[in-house]
This record gives C-alpha cells, structure tokens and sequence, in this order.
C-alpha cells in the first residue's frame, strides 16, 4: 500500500507492506469461535453399557423383567458390557438370529474408556416454559429450569445447552436438530395416568443428533409408560439408580451409558444404534464341534453326541437354531439316530435336527458290531465336523449312574456292570463274579475338550457279585469327561448260553464310564470394599473395619477348590445367603486358560449354586484350582439383623 491510506478491519495475507503514510488504525476480529461439541462416541462408545468401575472392572448390572421387553442389535452375537445380568423373558434380536436375553448377553470382561470425567456444570438463573399446545423455540444455551406443558413442542437447533431441570408433560416433545448435546441434573418425562400419554425426546430424529449428559447423583432416568427417547444417553454413574423402566410400551433410539439399566415393565424395546466403531465381538465367527471324538458302547445301548455351534470364545451361541444333518457311516444297516438315551425311534443312518442355543444332543445306536464315524454339517452356514469312531461291542461294561456327578477331588462311588447283548437287550452277565483286576485307561475330554488330569481309581481290584461290583473314581479337575474301564482277560466262554446269540471269538470286556464333575466350592479370596479399600475386613459391631453398605461393589479372587479330607474337617465354613450375591456365570467362567470356559451351558446351574464362602488365608495362599482364578466384582444386596 501507498500513499494515504486508513484501514479499518482485519487483514489475512502472505505478507503487509506499509509505504508513505499508510497506516492500521484499528484491526478487530469479529469471528467467534464455535466450542468443541462434546464427541458422542468418548460417552456413549457401544450400544449398552455400564459406566462405573471398581478396581479397574466394571461393576454396574443390567437387569430386565416383565414380559415381552427386547433389545435389538445391529451387530451380531454382541455382548453388552455390564458385570452383570438379570433377564426374565427378554429377547436380544440379532439381524441373524434372535433368542432369549440371559448371561451370555453380556461380557464382564469388557473394559471401555468409562466414566468420563464431566466439565464443570454451566449454572444459570433464567428459567423458559413453553404452554400447552404451543410451538416455541428454545430461549437460551443455560437455563435453570425448563418446562414444557402438555401437547407442547420446543425446537432446539444444534449447539451446547445447559439445562439444570427438565420437565416433559404428557405429549409434549423435546425437537433437536444434528449435532445437539444437552446437559442437564434432573429430567422428568411424565405419563399421563388417565389415557398413558407421554412426553418425548426427539421421536422422529436420529440417534445420533442428540447426545444427552446427565451431571450429579440425581441425573438417572425413571420412565413410566410409552415415551420415546430418540438419542444417545450418558448418566453420571454417580447416580446409582442408572436408567430405569418402570412401565410398559417406552422405546429408547440409541445407546446408553450408565451405573446400571433396570427394566420392570412390559413390551418396552431398546433400538440400539451407534455410529462409534466397535470392534467385531470375540464371540462373532460360528463353529461346529462334535463330541466326544470317541466312545464306546453296547450294541443294545446308545451312545450321547454332543453338536454344537460355538463362537470364537467356544461358548454355545445363544438364540442359535439353525438345522443340520448327522450322519452316520459306514451305512451298516443298522445304525440310526434317536432323540431319546433310550426307547422311541431310531431313524435311518442320516438324520435332520436343529440347534436350541447353539446345542443338540443325539443319541447313536448300532446293532452291529464295529466302529462306526460321524460327521454332521450346516448347510445355512457352511459348517462341518466329524468324530469317531464309536465302537459298539457285543459284550462291555455299564455304569450307574451315567454320567455321575462328582465333586473335584472327592471319590465318586459307581456301580459297573458286565453287560452283554442277548439280541435286542442289554442283560447282566450274572456269572461273573469275583474279585477282578480292572484296567483304567483313555481319560475323554468331552468339555472343555482337552486337559491334563486322568481319571483315578481308589482300587481297581473290584469284588463282583452277579455282574456287579463298584468302583470309586476321582477326578482333581473339573468339566465332563469319561475313562474306559477294561477287562481283557475275560473270554465270551464265561458267559455260558447267556452269550449265545453272538458268534465269533470275542474276547474282553471294556466300557466308558461318564463323569459330570464340579469343584468342591468357590473360596471369597482377598475381598477389598470399594468404599474404603480396605482387603479382607474383619470389623464387627463394636470394632474394627466394616463391610460395605448393601447395593455397593467390592471384588474379590474367587478360587474353586478340590475336596480333601483336611478342608472338609477343618475348616470352618461362614455361609453367605448366595442367591443375593450379585455374580455372573460369565464371570466365573472367565479364565485366559480354556479351562472351565467351556463349561457355561452345561453347569450354568451348578456353577452358579455353589456356595460362596469366606477361605481361611493359607487356602487362599493354596494353588488349590490353578485353571481356574479369575477376579470378579459384586454388589451385596441382602441384609439379615
């Protein structure tokens, strides 16, 4: 610039070149600068989930009862990320499958960025209330308190608000536009009592164009009946009564984040979305397992096989039903396939069955002598596996009960029977008496399917009466395995006339005996209250420190225990009402060894009924279970005076 010259205003160049007598009187920037949006995904990352932490672990629970309430999933076989679940009668609907909630829904082990830490909350003193069945446009980024009167509309255009009491009567709506947060301390949606009427949040708009953030121990959410809340929700976990459904016919668009989510009521339903990226589940590919790999039977007896589809944690998928085809080969004739252990049909060598939860259980039977090999396929998913062989024999052993349930390291009395096939039944070989000196061998790991402990036998010189004797087996693990029990001295010529119906020089006699076996108990190791820290407190009424208040977290190492006799006479046991301890079988069964893993579907209940109880310290100190030791957090909610 040259010569006289006055600018006014503000400048953007490479370079300003002031020449003679020019000069800048005054430079002003007008801009404002637009705050940073709070980011959705850094407070509502997945679609369910709890937002407090204790020990680093989550600790917040989802519960859900009444009838006809569902989640919906756009990603499948996802889990929600709560410590744990309560569900009576609600479904979680996947785009591929749909089933009942249960505690396969959610992963304990789950760990997100949570909680956040909350900005200091923008207090203000104006106050806006919108009248019945008027159309009003928000007044202001900070309010006090914000009333919208019934069949009322308030349109709020996208920015930053900051609104310490919210009140939606019956059929009004809270409107947003994309990209709208709203803080807030207290927010009420009322339901009309008379015709069920209710208030809303952004009904017909995205999930995505509302991120609500509740501040302070009075920010959870209490609906009664059919509001709509279209939005993402983020509850301070401060406020311990989290998200809660209280009635019947709510829908909630979007996701949550908090201490917890307590649905009583019926038909309300979760549409879950996000646009946050989630990593697919563990659980996301689909295999098909056959089990055992081999077994022996009778050929007038029938031998179970376990098919399941499990994911990639090798858990059953729950909600799983597709159907699939068994079959057996060679095709002898006489092998066929029988939903029944015993008794009803038996059909052809290739049979047709479908999934419940991801399991079926078949039963094989051959009237043929020989080995016999099973594959099985799903053709909707493309899977396959095979096992085998399955020997059917004409003469063996048989065992009562079967399986037999026993405890980690405690003998287990069985009674074994010398069994043979007299042509269509299994008869008892009453002449084989006498002591007998029995060969215990091939300890099956059916599930989990593999491991490092064997099947014992307090003695196997077995007295037999009549064909039959008993046997005390011992298993210092746990999970569901059978041993084969032989005798390879006896010769068919020892059955007499019994054993005519079959020819040929068979000699032997040998049969699985099944074992169904659980630890002793669950030992509470190195329990820490979450409110003082303090590990394994020992206070009382008068003294000392105290435990935590009923409904707040404390964890603790959970160790399962094998039997022995020095724990059983030794130790004196405190019994803790179990059932209102809060912990899941996800939990218990969550081991980065495959260990107990696999044992979720079939000792759900047994897992879970175990007593829990307070472990003398060199127990604890003790590698009495080393597969199985995982730490967990629960919540006490029962008190007794």
């Amino acid at each position: 610039m040259t010569g006289s010259a006055l600018l006014k205003g503000s400048v953007t160049a490479q370079n300003l070149n002031l020449q003679g007598s020019g000069s800048v009187e005054r430079v002003v920037d007008n801009c404002e600068t637009t705050p940073q949006l709070p980011e959705i995904c850094e407070y509502v990352p997945e679609y369910l989930q709890t937002n407090y932490y204790f020990n680093g672990n989550s600790a917040g629970g989802i519960t859900i009862t009444g009838v006809a309430n569902s989640i919906v999933f756009p990603l499948d076989d996802y889990r929600m990320a709560f410590a744990t679940g309560q569900f009576s009668g609600a479904t979680c609907e996947f785009p591929s499958a749909n089933g009942l909630c249960s505690t396969d829904s959610i992963d304990a082990t789950k760990k997100l960025d949570l909680p956040m830490d909350l900005p200091p909350f923008q207090t203000g003193t104006a106050t806006q209330e919108c009248a019945a069945d008027a159309t009003c446009d928000i007044s202001g980024n900070v309010l006090n308190n914000l009333l919208l009167r019934a069949r009322s509309t308030l349109n709020v255009p996208a920015g930053e608000y900051w609104i310490e009491n919210i009140t939606i009567r019956a059929r009004a709506q809270l409107v947003t536009e994309p990209g709208t947060v709203i803080h807030y301390k207290n927010l009420f949606i009322a339901t009309n009592s008379n015709n069920g009427n209710a208030g809303s949040i952004n009904p017909n708009g995205g999930p995505d164009d509302l991120l609500l953030i509740g501040h302070g121990a009075s920010s959870n959410i209490s609906l009664n009946s059919n509001v709509i809340i279209t939005g993402q929700i983020y509850i301070d976990p401060t406020a311990s009564g989290g998200f809660q459904i209280v009635g019947s016919g709510n829908t909630i668009n979007g996701g949550i984040s908090a201490y917890r989510v307590e649905v009583s009521g019926a038909n309300n339903t979760f549409n879950t979305s996000t646009s946050c990226p989630i990593e697919p589940p563990p659980g996301g590919g689909k295999t098909l397992l056959i089990t055992p790999e081999a077994a022996q039977a009778l050929t007038c007896d029938r031998i179970p096989v376990y098919f399941k589809v499990v994911n990639d944690s090798g858990f059953p998928i729950s909600g799983y039903s597709a159907s699939f085809t068994a079959v057996a080969s060679p095709d002898n004739g006489s092998a066929c396939w029988s939903e029944q252990q015993s008794g009803g049909s038996c059909t052809a060598n290739s049979f047709t069955s479908s999934f419940v939860d991801g399991e079926k259980t078949l039963y094989l039977e051959s009237t043929a002598v020989g080995n016999v090999n099973v594959s099985a396929n799903v053709a909707s998913d493309s899977l396959s596996d095979s096992a085998g062989p399955y020997r059917f024999v004409p003469f063996g052993f048989q065992f009562d009960p079967d399986p037999a349930k026993a405890i980690a390291g405690k003998p287990v009395s069985v009674t074994v029977k010398a069994v043979a096939d007299t042509g269509g039944s299994c008869e008892v070989i009453e002449n084989y008496s006498g002591t007998k000196d029995l060969d215990l061998s091939s300890t099956n790991y059916i599930e989990p399917q593999s491991g490092t402990k064997v099947v014992t036998a307090d003695s196997t010189n077995i007295t037999f009466n009549q064909g039959e004797g008993i046997i005390d087996f011992s298993y210092f693990d746990a999970g569901h395995v059978s041993v084969t029990v032989s005798d390879p001295e006896w010769t068919k010529e020892e059955c007499g006339a019994q054993c005519d119906d079959h020819q040929g020089d068979w000699t032997g006699l040998s049969g699985d005996a099944d074992l169904e076996v659980r630890p002793y108990t669950l030992a509470l190791c190195d329990i820490t209250a979450s409110a003082s820290g303090v590990t394994n407190p020992q206070g009382t009424s008068f003294s000392g420190n105290g435990f935590v208040a009923a409904g707040y977290a404390f964890s603790s190492v959970l160790k399962p225990i094998i039997w022995n006799e020095a724990i059983q006479s030794s130790v004196q046991w405190i019994y803790l009402p179990t059932e209102k301890i809060i912990v899941t079988t996800r939990q218990l069964l969550t081991s980065p060894n495959r260990g107990l893993t696999q044992l979720r579907s079939r000792y759900r209940f047994q897992m879970i009924n175990l007593t829990l109880q307070p472990m003398a310290t060199q127990e604890c100190s003790q590698e009495t279970y080393p597969r199985f030791t995982p730490v967990v957090t629960m919540s006490y909610t029962h008190l007794t005076v």
